[in-house]
């Protein structure tokens, strides 16, 4: 399907918020309004309780999806954990027949029935505070801030949570086109696997590779919008 106009949902990685898309509208052409998902317990949602998990969660990203007009072309982008949320989303539109994306995008993921067993959500505080250095996208300064590390953790505890323990379930390849991103020095991708993506589509698929690691999308904005709208076939002028 091709998105000559429409809207770009995106969701975000664990312990992150919707807001750190919003610089993300420079590099789209005016005709594809960028959407944020923001989820509970963060971003203008601070005051609602976490959810952490996927069945809890899904319900109420369809309410807020559904909330926008989807009988025009849209697509839905998530990184990380955001990636196996708009795949299940993505599920369950298809599920509950509304309009499928015209692509998902999805980032930074193996594919969902690749299982890890690093158990993050159990960690000791000081033990969750080293992994999260140790796989970067947070500014070392910050985990020193206790004042901020006492409002942080608890969301990147729940969201590693949501992460750890859903429970993969094979279903019908949706009608949608899939295309995969990952970035090259990503330690928490397993190349070989990425294939199996595919599995999941019944229409296109696709993989692109860009340099960096887990968090390359920070650097890597601007291409990621360009692969997104050549991929959507969106004009790629006039730009915000």
């Amino acid at each position: 399907m091709m998105m000559r106009k429409g809207k770009l949902f995106m969701l975000p990685y664990a312990g992150g918020s919707a807001s750190v898309y919003l610089s993300w509208k420079k590099h789209l052409p005016a005709e594809v309004e960028l959407i944020p998902m923001e989820l509970p317990g963060r971003g203008k949602r601070y005051k609602e309780p976490l959810i952490d998990s996927v069945q809890n969660m899904i319900p109420v990203l369809l309410e807020d999806i559904t909330s926008h007009e989807l009988s025009t072309s849209y697509a839905i982008f998530g990184h990380s954990m955001g990636n196996l949320l708009a795949l299940e989303l993505a599920r369950e539109l298809a599920k509950q027949d509304h309009p499928l994306p015209a692509a998902l995008f999805l980032s930074g993921r193996n594919p969902p029935h690749v299982k890890s067993n690093f158990l993050r959500h159990v960690l000791s505080e000081q033990e969750l505070v080293q992994e999260i250095l140790k796989l970067g996208g947070t500014p070392p300064e910050l985990m020193e801030n206790r004042e901020w590390l006492e409002l942080f953790l608890p969301i990147i505890r729940s969201d590693y949570k949501l992460v750890e323990t859903y429970q993969f379930k094979w279903d019908a390849p949706l009608d949608c086109p899939f295309m995969i991103f990952n970035g090259k020095q990503d330690l928490l991708i397993d190349a070989g696997q990425i294939e199996e993506w595919s599995r999941f589509t019944s229409r296109e698929y696709s993989a692109a590779w860009f340099e960096g690691d887990h968090f390359y999308i920070h650097d890597q904005a601007e291409e990621i919008c360009r692969q997104m709208v050549r991929h959507l076939g969106a004009p790629t002028s006039p730009l915000h």
